[in-house]
Formats: C-alpha cells, structure tokens, sequence
C-alpha cells in the first residue's frame, strides 16, 4: 500500500509539472552583429504595410502571425515565420524616387536596447516617388526594443 501511494504521489507531481506553460522565449543580447532572415529569402520580397505611417522613416515590429496578417500585405509567404522565437521588422522608407535593397545588415547595442538596421540601397532609374520597404527576422526582441535604421543610398 505504502508503494502505490507513493506511485501515486509520483504520477501527480509529473502531470503538475508537465502542465506549466513553456517559458517564453527571451532574446539574449550580445553587441555585434546579430543573425537574421530575410521575408521571403529575398531583399526585396513584394509585401508592404497596410497603413504606413506619415514619416519619412518608419518601423514595426511584428511579433506574431496575427499582427503579419493585419499589419502587412504580403502577395506571397514563401515561408512561416516561427514567431515563437522570432520578430519581424518592416521598415518603411518613404522616398522621392523609388529604390531596391541591395545589402542589408543588423547590429545590436544591448546598453541602448537598440538594433539598428542598416541598408544600401539603389534607385531606381524611373523618378516616380513612393515607399520603400526594409524586413529582417531577427531573434525575438522584446516590444521596447529600439530600432533604427541607417540607409546608404548607391549608385
């Protein structure tokens, strides 16, 4: 009788613990240079905002499939996002001339809580204003986190 109780005992704490939510997935930060995906595996992978913003420059930060599908339209998702351990940031640039990602790359400064997302980009040869996107997925970053953006216009 004492085994079965302690048996008992032993299933009860099992079920207890299988039952806690999973920790949510927290982003370590380490200045440098930070790992990323592009949408859609390409610099430029036709999606927009719904409703950009009235800035020159803009962000969002996306952090599940529900704001993806509110916030962006996206004419094809090649790929899911796990945004379980992931964010996305679209970056919008609203310019005089059209023009395309060339290059991209993600720095962090954790002091600032800032990743700054820097980009070259070349113009189109057609001078026909509009808004211009920047995407990265990054590790998951918490809402606070800051974001800038820093294009480099070539030729």
């Amino acid at each position: 009788m004492q085994k079965f109780k302690a048996f008992i005992i032993c299933i009860l704490i099992i079920l207890i613990n299988s039952c806690k939510e999973e920790e949510s997935y927290v982003y370590k930060c380490e200045d440098g240079a930070v790992q990323f995906e592009l949408l859609n595996d390409d610099l430029n992978p036709g999606a927009s905002l719904k409703d950009p913003k009235n800035f020159d420059i803009d962000y969002e930060v996306i952090q599940n499939d529900d704001e993806l599908y509110q916030k962006l339209f996206i004419h094809y998702l090649k790929k899911k996002i796990d945004f379980k351990t992931k964010s996305l940031i679209v970056i919008s640039i609203e310019n005089v001339t059209r023009a395309s990602v060339m290059t991209q790359n993600v720095t962090a400064n954790c002091a600032r809580n800032k990743l700054t997302i820097t980009a070259d980009l070349r113009y189109w040869s057609t001078p026909i204003g509009g808004i211009d996107y920047v995407f990265a997925i990054v590790p998951k970053i918490p809402y606070n986190t800051e974001i800038a953006f820093i294009p480099k216009y070539i030729r």
